[in-house]
């Protein structure tokens, strides 16, 4: 009796273990998934990821598909070292407009691409193979996110202004000319 006795009582503290560490689990999330589960309202997956190096940073960039359709919604970038996360674009294609939020500065931009297709033409580059070609050159003078402005002229009724462009990922994702 005393065997099977302590035998059911092993079985329920491994069991009570096991139910532990799953929980544990579920409480381990990375910020990175409790971000994507509040922002997306519909079930999404990862597709390719692809390791480079920004900023001085080991970062992991991986495409956010539509679960449903395997279309590419987006990327979200991570620190390797401690899963933190710094960069997310999403395609908002109702709007032809890129969402990008930068976690390190926090800052969010909307980024218009109706004009000349141009929605279109970005979502269509396959950003996984743009970094790839980086890695090899690594020889980028672009910035890796964000903004980068040229020198500023001035008009001869003396305004200034320059030529700013937008980043993600090394990709140019549009240019304006802004007062200085």
């Amino acid at each position: 009796m005393k065997k099977i006795f302590s035998r059911i009582l092993i079985l329920a503290l491994l069991l009570n273990t096991s139910v532990f560490f799953a929980n544990s689990l579920d409480f381990g999330k990375t910020s990175m998934n409790q971000f994507l589960d509040n922002y997306y309202s519909k079930s999404y997956s990862f597709g390719k990821s692809i390791e480079t190096k920004a900023n001085n940073q080991n970062i992991i960039v991986s495409e956010l598909l539509d679960k449903t359709n395997g279309i590419i919604n987006g990327y979200v970038a991570v620190n390797k070292e401690n899963n933190e996360l710094l960069y997310f674009i999403d395609y908002k294609r109702e709007s032809q407009e890129i969402k990008a939020i930068d976690f390190i500065n926090n800052i969010t931009d909307i980024i218009s691409l109706k004009k000349d297709n141009k929605f279109e033409i970005f979502v269509e580059i396959d950003l996984i193979k743009e970094i790839e070609k980086v890695n090899i050159s690594s020889a980028s003078a672009m910035k890796f996110w964000g903004t980068s402005c040229g020198g500023g002229w001035t008009t001869p009724t003396g305004e200034c202004y320059k030529t700013c462009c937008y980043y993600i990922f090394w990709m140019e994702s549009g240019c304006d000319v802004v007062g200085c």
